[in-house]
């Protein structure tokens, strides 16, 4: 896996429609790729058009999605974060992650955004009260692709934690197979018994 920045081929163009039914509008780059090229992960802009737009790094593998699909299924988000909020280490990691995102995102405000945000009376919720994907709470998850996103564009202590406790980036291995394989070994009741 790659995250150096490239910009959309025609090839990745047409993946990511038929990955996620359209090609969004402000991409800036592709921000990850797997083992065979394919983009997992896009950067976008901060403002589009005129909407804020708080969700820098967005999910586009197919595989990868559906993977996380079922893990939000199995609903592990809520235990999760009760294990964020109970081990202040892996708190205060996790906090950081978004800070560092919130970083990342306010470098690509353009000076054109920055008065859109300010004219609409948003800027400071923006740029400081904004988290991962436009969390206000640093300690609640939400969305398991954001956070998917961001560790495979930078990195993140949710999405770190995803990978130890079930390998989702193993990017051989189908859907089918994750699912069987999480069932089989009890994956999902496993990681709740361990610490972080």
């Amino acid at each position: 896996m790659t995250h150096s920045l490239t910009a959309p081929t025609a090839e990745d163009t047409s993946y990511i429609q038929d990955t996620l039914g359209r090609v969004p509008r402000g991409i800036i780059a592709v921000s990850a790729r797997d083992p065979k090229g394919t983009p997992i992960a896009l950067k976008m802009e901060c403002v589009v058009g005129k909407t804020p737009f708080p969700t820098h790094f967005w999910l586009c593998h197919d595989v990868l999605i559906e993977k996380i699909n079922y893990l939000e299924s199995q609903r592990i988000v809520k235990p999760l974060e009760k294990l964020i909020e109970d081990n202040l280490t892996f708190q205060e990691a996790f906090k950081n992650d978004q800070l560092r995102y919130q970083a990342l995102r306010n470098k690509e405000l353009t000076p054109e955004g920055i008065v859109f945000l300010k004219s609409i009376g948003i800027y400071e919720e923006f740029t400081v009260g904004r988290g991962i994907g436009g969390i206000e709470n640093f300690t609640k998850v939400r969305c398991l692709h954001m956070q998917v996103a961001h560790l495979v564009s930078d990195d993140n202590q949710v999405g770190q934690w995803l990978e130890k406790h079930f390998s989702i980036l193993d990017f051989e291995e189908t859907l089918t197979d994750f699912r069987q394989r999480l069932k089989s070994q009890g994956l999902i009741e496993d990681a709740f018994q361990k610490s972080l």
